[in-house]
């Protein structure tokens, strides 16, 4: 008889949360059968550039400062973008690739889904196996589509919290108009366990993270931000570590142009990786698995130019037993 793991919910605990459903998403344990093989597994991300716009618009509801986003301006520059990490991605065996907020678009999904679709993968040569493209803001929502290396489309998981503060130097803060739908996202794999996906300032809401470590029990989530660096994502991910849960947060380059240029320096930093868990044995990995792994941008990149298209990844131990 084989075993099975269940995990129970008790709905009567999600009330006093903020989410009001819970969707699960189940995956064939096949799309990581690399990852298995070898016995660890391979997530990447890119910050992409520094040189993409986001037009803001900043107006007033019931005397409230809020602030919608569009990006449309990029979309051709980051469909190429994004196309070549993929194909880096695909060089470097990663099976799990993350992009940051907020630059995202309908378009791009779909260019990206079509690019899939019809990719026939030569032996040792696929795609990333999950794909976390851009956020993209519209109609008053910032949702991140996840999609499979062959361009299904598993899930869209959108924003919960909105950021509030300045979005260009020197001005007043405002509230990111968006719509949250209070549900979220449960991806379910075998030798991955749940990963959530829990976009910038979702991250750094306490209830939030509560929810999803202490009821949902997530063993990996994914951060895609853009952040000026003010909220302390690597604080919220030594949380994350005595609840056994690793974490990958991606920033974008372009967020230095939400702040003055003398205060750049501290975008160095271009995301975090924590390895936790006891499944994390060290000896699988090329970096011990205790404390936070703080990953920096290039000299280059650091000096004020831009690689673009960086992609930067990290190994985790695979374990096949764990559901």
């Amino acid at each position: 008889m084989k075993k099975r793991k269940f995990i129970f919910i008790d709905e009567q605990e999600l009330k006093r949360f903020s989410i009001n459903d819970i969707r699960h998403v189940w995956l064939s344990s096949l799309l990581f059968q690399t990852a298995k093989d070898r016995g660890y597994l391979r997530v990447g991300f890119s910050p992409l550039s520094r040189h993409l716009n986001l037009n803001v618009s900043e107006y007033y509801k019931d005397n409230i400062r809020y602030f919608s986003v569009d990006s449309s301006e990029n979309s051709e520059k980051v469909k190429q973008l994004v196309l070549s990490v993929l194909e880096d991605a695909k060089k470097e065996k990663v099976d799990i690739l993350l992009f940051p907020e907020m630059i995202g678009s309908s378009g791009l999904v779909d260019a990206v889904t079509e690019h899939l679709e019809n990719y026939y993968a030569d032996e040792g040569e696929e795609y990333p196996s999950l794909i976390f493209l851009p956020s993209i803001w519209e109609n008053h929502q910032n949702y991140v589509v996840v999609l499979t290396r062959d361009g299904e489309r598993i899930c869209a998981q959108k924003k919960q919290y909105p950021y509030d503060g300045p979005v260009e130097p020197g001005q007043e803060a405002a509230i990111e108009d968006i719509d949250p739908d209070k549900i979220l996202y449960l991806i379910h794999c075998r030798g991955l366990g749940r990963i959530a996906v829990m976009i910038c300032k979702d991250f750094l809401m306490e209830e939030y993270l509560e929810l999803v470590l202490q009821i949902l029990k997530a063993r990996l989530i994914l951060v895609p931000s853009m952040s000026t660096g003010e909220y302390d994502f690597k604080t919220h991910a030594n949380v994350c570590e005595h609840s056994d849960c690793c974490v990958i947060q991606c920033n974008c380059c372009s967020a230095e142009k939400m702040i003055e240029e003398n205060q750049r320096d501290k975008l160095n930093t271009i995301g975090y990786v924590l390895k936790s868990g006891k499944n994390q044995n060290p000896r699988y990995m090329n970096i011990p698995s205790s404390g936070i792994i703080q990953i920096t941008k290039s000299k280059l990149c650091r000096e004020g130019g831009c690689e673009e298209a960086c992609l930067f990844y990290e190994d985790f131990f695979f374990d096949k037993n764990v559901g």
